[in-house]
């Protein structure tokens, strides 16, 4: 476990830093994945973290790991509503 009173003299880091703190906890998992994809898709959970920080840094959740989860729930749900209009479309227009 990462002590957190090491970080700038602070004992709360910010949101930021609890992010980079869980993707160097999981590092070891992103490494022993088999496939260099299947790395770069697990890399995309954090990156995707990014487009929702200013978010998910307000959610008052102490502990940063529900943050990334909720992030990449809330990421993939908006895809599966898009690819769900996109098909939705291509049927309705497929009908005509």
């Amino acid at each position: 476990m990462y002590c957190y009173h090491h970080l700038n003299g602070r004992t709360i880091p910010s949101f930021r830093q609890l992010l980079e703190i869980e993707k160097l906890n999981w590092s070891s998992f992103k490494r022993l994945l088999p496939i260099k994809k299947d790395k770069q898709e697990f890399e995309k959970i954090f990156v995707n973290v990014a487009l929702y920080t200013s978010y998910l840094g307000n959610a008052s959740n102490p502990i940063a790991l529900e943050s990334v989860f909720m992030d990449a729930i809330f990421h993939n749900y908006k895809q599966i509503l898009q690819i769900t209009k996109e098909d939705t479309t291509i049927d309705e227009n497929f009908k005509r």
